[in-house]
């Protein structure tokens, strides 16, 4: 399943990571994790239900007074399918991310 493949990705490159947090979740739905390796962010997250669902992400967990780059990859029209969006954020902000039945998504985030 592709939103599992980027899930390992997501924990594969930040598993030496200094800090990590439950941004959202309850266990058997779904969650969203962020972790943080040096002053860069990956945020991912993954819907165990079968029903499409969206999620609003607030990014408090940011650092005040800084602004980053946001790559999001997240589940495209079907499950065979990626999107891309490229957005720069802060604190202050919230994305609304699709999730597809037993999709999820993740996310980098570099300071500016």
């Amino acid at each position: 399943m592709k939103s599992t493949i980027v899930l390992i990705l997501f924990f594969a490159l930040s598993a030496s990571s200094l800090f990590a947090r439950l941004v959202d979740g309850y266990p058997g739905l779904d969650v969203v994790m962020a972790r943080r390796k040096g002053s860069s962010w990956y945020i991912g997250g993954i819907n165990a239900e079968r029903k499409e669902k969206k999620k609003n992400i607030q990014l408090d967990f940011l650092p005040e007074d800084v602004k980053f780059r946001l790559v999001l990859i997240t589940d495209g029209q079907h499950d065979k399918s990626f999107a891309t969006r490229y957005m720069v954020v802060d604190k202050s902000d919230t994305i609304e991310v699709k999730l597809l039945r037993c999709g999820g998504f993740a996310g980098y985030l570099t300071p500016m």
